[in-house]
């Protein structure tokens, strides 16, 4: 999400976690990337794969929303972004 994505990301873009696993029962997706690698246009076509999010489907995987950070974070002063941001290309 919103990461400079460089050359050397193969164009296809995503792999198997492994032989039994089933890439229609995870989710893979872009949001906002850019960078030489970021193109989409030739990434795999599976159903659970999404090339481009919207912004309140990207909002469910940041770290606030996905693993309730803003809970326990800060506490723990590691570096951390809890919202999107604006991407610094747009």
């Amino acid at each position: 999400m919103q990461s400079e994505i460089g050359p050397i990301v193969d164009p296809a873009g995503w792999i198997r976690w492994n032989a039994t696993t089933d890439p229609s029962k995870v989710t893979y997706g872009e949001y906002k990337n850019y960078g030489p690698g970021s193109d989409v246009s030739q990434r795999v076509k599976w159903a659970a794969y999404k090339p481009v999010m919207t912004d309140a489907e990207a909002a469910q995987y940041t770290v606030a929303a996905f693993i309730t950070g803003a809970d326990w974070l800060p506490a723990t002063a590691v570096p951390n972004q809890l919202t999107l941001e604006p991407n610094p290309l747009s």
